[in-house]
């Protein structure tokens, strides 16, 4: 004798909540799976970030300052950045330093430098490049070539291109560094 059994309900345990809800804004956001559709994708970032679930704090914040499905509003995206990056989200410190840096101002520029360098010392290899980048160019800090150096080997040994090329022009021209032209072809 075969019976069917009544359905139970299933619950979603509340811890997992904030989570499944930044992976259903992911989907929205993306277009896979499902109709993209920014407006809602920032909706349910919204939600989650708002439920503590750090990407989706930045990825919310990402969509304020591009305005994806919200109006821009910078105030409230870097409120939303700095809160994923109390979280450790190496991820927001990366996106919200490329934010600051491009700021005209000396301290947002010297907030990117530290936010680089927790990033990359945690490593996030595209932290890495551009903190390098800004010690070599002496941007919201002294040209510091050691440093710069020190950057760009973290990340080219994580693969990064730029990184390579950085260090190659370096030890082809005595940068920082003394000249080395099998150095520089190894990076090239």
């Amino acid at each position: 004798k075969v019976t069917q059994e009544e359905p139970q309900e299933r619950r979603i345990p509340k811890e997992e909540i904030p989570n499944r809800l930044y992976a259903y804004a992911g989907l929205t956001h993306s277009g896979k799976l499902m109709k993209k559709s920014d407006q809602e994708a920032c909706i349910f970032y919204k939600i989650a970030a708002d439920l503590g679930q750090k990407e989706a704090m930045w990825l919310y914040a990402d969509c304020l300052m591009k305005g994806e499905g919200v109006p821009v509003n910078k105030k409230e995206a870097y409120r939303y950045f700095e809160m994923a990056c109390e979280k450790g989200s190496t991820d927001s410190m990366f996106v919200y330093a490329t934010y600051l840096e491009k700021e005209d101002d000396l301290a947002s520029i010297q907030k990117a430098l530290y936010y680089y360098e927790i990033a990359a010392e945690k490593g996030e290899k595209s932290s890495m490049l551009n903190l390098g980048t800004m010690y070599w160019k002496g941007k919201g800090t002294e040209v510091n070539m050691e440093k710069a150096i020190k950057y760009f080997k973290m990340s080219a040994d994580k693969g990064v291109s730029v990184a390579m090329n950085n260090l190659a022009v370096c030890y082809k021209n005595g940068m920082g560094v003394p000249v080395d032209s099998e150095k520089a072809f190894y990076y090239y």
